[in-house]
């Protein structure tokens, strides 16, 4: 019989939470403008249906950055954090956290993964779980979390979600975000933090 790791995973989600609660900044050099000039909580957004999406936007340098927008079920329009995802080295982005092929399992199945899919399935929170720098369907070479590439990738990744995602919360000017991810999928929080 294997050992199970549920209480491990509701343990992140209780760190995640606890974390996000504590901290509300981000790296973003964004200028910050909340969707409908309500920061920091309150129901005055639009109802959003569960669903997800696969993105990309162009890079600083003209490479591509591919991620994937999970929306949460919110019929009440209530603001909610955002959940940056990202994977291992030589991996790619989870592309759908409920019907996942055997690769994806593998991606999802981890303490990360598994992390970032109950946040959005159970919390309500909006993941975006994204392809590192040369990985999956973002271009580029790699450059092993260079500040002034990968976490430029990043920042622009935020900066799409304040722009975008209706009901992100923000505190003060500060998007409500945290981040979650194993091995290379962890090193981007702090490099970029």
């Amino acid at each position: 019989m294997l050992p199970s790791f549920r209480p491990l995973s509701q343990f992140a989600i209780f760190l995640l939470a606890v974390t996000l609660t504590a901290c509300g900044g981000s790296s973003s050099s964004s200028s910050g403008n909340s969707p409908s000039g309500n920061p920091g909580g309150g129901n005055t957004g639009q109802a959003e249906s569960k669903t997800h999406f696969d993105q990309t936007l162009t890079g600083f340098d003209d490479e591509t950055v591919a991620f994937t927008v999970y929306v949460p079920e919110n019929p009440q329009g209530k603001r909610v954090p955002l959940i940056l995802h990202s994977h291992g080295f030589g991996l790619s982005r989870a592309k759908n956290f409920e019907a996942p092929d055997p690769l994806e399992s593998f991606l999802t199945n981890d303490v990360s993964g598994d992390v970032a899919r109950r946040a959005w399935l159970e919390k309500g929170f909006y993941v975006i779980s994204f392809d590192q720098r040369g990985f999956g369907e973002t271009t580029g070479n790699i450059t092993v979390m260079d500040p002034d590439v990968d976490c430029r990738n990043v920042s622009q990744i935020i900066d799409w979600a304040e722009e975008n995602l209706v009901n992100l919360s923000f505190e003060g000017d500060d998007p409500m975000i945290g981040s979650v991810g194993l091995s290379y999928g962890g090193g981007f929080q702090t490099v970029c933090s």
